[in-house]
């Protein structure tokens, strides 16, 4: 490499050095930020238990000197040992039995400071990871629907779960960073009431090994968002393994998946073993370097005729910074290996306004709902609905059909609320759907699709998850009656507190569907949308079922959207949809009949 290019290639490295500082110090300022405006009581309690074991670390080590003094009975510069003397304790074996005993009674108290230390920062820690994954939730759970509908849920799975934790792993080495740098000051400062000159020198020293830890760990940051990115790939494409394992294994290309999945474990573990091999080389420069000042130190101490004892304390103490400096070395490429967690969760949260949560006006709804003209497009050529005029009625049932992409669930999300139309209007009980009405008429709604949530719980917990409520064992078993179920699972041995497994794995599709319909059944709603909601329910089954729906003993319109012929049979009108267009409405069977 020729000079220039050298130079040019220092001047790149120290570039990013520079970058790598700065974006660590703006991310540091966020996190204190967040830290600051939700646990700053337990942020004070915990800095004040910092300072409290760093003094009396720096007690204990004080007692050092006249000890040693003592020992090695020299006596010059002790002024604590002198001190002593002046109030009448002048034998040296009771001085030293004095010193010993203080310095075990400050060691006890460490002990305890250090303790109820890290006691605080368990629960610190604990409270931020609380705090932050329900913030996260929140705000996912408070957005528009428009706001989250392009989210990746490997990123909202990756940050809940995986991002937060290695954000408060952050948190946690900049609480180490702290406490280890509170120590190391008290430590130097005790050094230099031993002895200014050696104290400074081995400052100096310690100095230039942190400055290189902040040069080397340039690509910490980096990094750690290359392992953050892979591990929300692998989480994603870990998810499409298993929802595509059982045809994977049918067609026997269960392969492919797995190459994939391992290339992105390959990548993540380069990243991780690049990060271990750099600490390493950091620690195998440290402990070389420490040999090298334990002489310079002991040889700097002979020039300068340092006394026997303040150079053996000088040297017990500093021995003692050894231990921290090299924890604060590796506990900085740790802590910006794990930042890039925290600047993601913000990044999501800057994307997502926050909003207050909808509050219920207590308006009185029917169940009706009509749409004036209404449109939602999602380009200039493709994509969407509309216009549709569309009425329900109070107890009206109105069936809607239509090829794939014709627009029908964008025309659910304009009913429910969750897609304002472009042009139009969406009415409920006469007046406009709008932020006011939104908790009430949503209060009011049961949506149920073909694809059905459960919990990995029994099904009297997935029944809960209907968000009314307290439901007695009565109420629940009427209202899986009424979706057709209620018989399965009386012949089961433990009824309503059967386990359903993970995504409803004990019971068939169909069984998990009506289960689905049971939980919205109890929500009493006055406009029941079912968007393929019975597609794993035979035909036979499904006209029972509608049957018990139409005798429900509250006034309940429907929304049915289906390709299932069959299905519209229970309809006063049915709608098609066709893409692009909209073909009005077309007679319905009644339910009586």
């Amino acid at each position: 490499m020729t000079p220039r290019h050298a130079a040019a290639a220092q001047g790149s490295r120290s570039l990013q050095a520079r970058v790598a500082l700065t974006e660590t110090l703006s991310l540091t300022r966020g996190l204190l930020t967040r830290v600051d405006a939700h646990s700053r009581p337990q942020a004070r309690r915990l800095i004040g238990l910092m300072i409290a074991g760093a003094l009396v670390e720096g007690a204990g080590l004080a007692l050092l000197l006249p000890i040693v003094g003592i020992v090695v009975a020299d006596e010059s510069g002790n002024a604590v040992t002198q001190l002593i003397a002046s109030v009448g304790i002048v034998d040296q074996s009771a001085q030293l039995s004095l010193f010993l005993g203080l310095f075990v009674f400050a060691g006890l108290i460490r002990a305890q400071v250090h303790y109820l230390r890290d006691a605080a920062s368990a629960r610190f820690q604990t409270r931020f990871t609380r705090i932050e994954r329900s913030t996260v939730v929140e705000r996912l759970s408070q957005a528009r629907w428009t706001d989250i509908v392009g989210l990746s849920h490997a990123r909202v799975g990756s940050l809940v779960t995986l991002d937060v934790d290695r954000a408060t792993m952050a948190l946690s080495h900049l609480i180490r960073i702290v406490v280890t740098a509170v120590t190391l000051v008290v430590q130097a400062t005790i050094a230099v009431m031993i002895s200014p000159l050696l104290a400074l020198l081995a400052i100096l020293l310690i100095g230039v090994g942190l400055g290189y830890v902040f040069f080397a760990g340039r690509s910490a940051l980096t990094l750690g968002a290359g392992l953050q990115a892979s591990m929300r790939t692998m989480q994603r494409d870990t998810g499409v393994f298993m929802a595509g394992l059982k045809t994977s294994m049918a067609q026997n290309t269960q392969g492919a998946f797995l190459a994939e999945l391992q290339a992105v474990m390959y990548r993540a573990r380069a990243m991780a073993l690049h990060q271990q091999t750099t600490q390493s080389g950091a620690r195998r420069l440290f402990h070389a370097g420490m040999t090298l000042f334990g002489a310079v130190l002991v040889g700097g101490g002979v020039l300068l005729d340092v006394t026997a004892a303040q150079l053996i304390a000088v040297v017990l103490v500093l021995s003692r910074m050894s231990g921290p400096t090299l924890a604060i070395q590796q506990t900085i490429q740790h802590y910006q290996f794990a930042l890039p967690s925290f600047r993601e969760i913000q990044t999501l949260l800057s994307e997502i306004p926050s909003r207050p949560p909808t509050v219920s006006s207590n308006l009185k709804l029917d169940g009706s709902v009509e749409l004036i003209e209404a449109s939602y497009r999602y380009g200039s050529t493709s994509g969407g609905v509309g216009p549709v005029s569309l009425k329900i009625a109070p107890g009206e049932i109105v069936g809607l059909t239509g090829p794939s992409g014709a627009g029908k669930t964008t025309l659910l999300d304009m009913v429910t609320g969750l897609l304002p139309p472009q042009s139009g209007e969406v009415r409920v009980n006469g007046r406009i759907l709008d932020g006011h009405m939104m908790a009430d008429w949503r209060g009011a709604l049961a949506y149920l699709t073909q694809s059905t949530f459960h919990a990995n719980d029994t099904v009297r917990a997935n029944l809960a998850l209907s968000g009314t409520g307290p439901h007695d064992d009565a109420m629940l078993w009427d209202a899986l009656r009424l979706a057709g179920v209620a018989g399965t699972l009386r012949a089961r041995d433990h009824g309503l507190d059967t386990p359903m497994g993970e995504q409803g794995g004990t019971l068939s599709g169909g069984e998990r569907q009506r289960v689905a319909l049971a939980r919205g059944l109890l929500r009493r709603p006055k406009l029941l949308i079912l968007d393929e909601a019975l597609a794993a329910v035979d035909v036979a089954t499904e006209r029972a079922i509608m049957r018990d729906l139409c005798a429900v003993p509250w006034s309940m319109s429907m929304l049915i959207v289906t390709h299932r012929l069959e299905s519209l049979s229970p309809c006063d009108r049915v709608h098609m949809l066709a893409p692009g267009s909209y073909s009005g409405a077309a007679p319905g069977t009644d339910c009586s009949q």
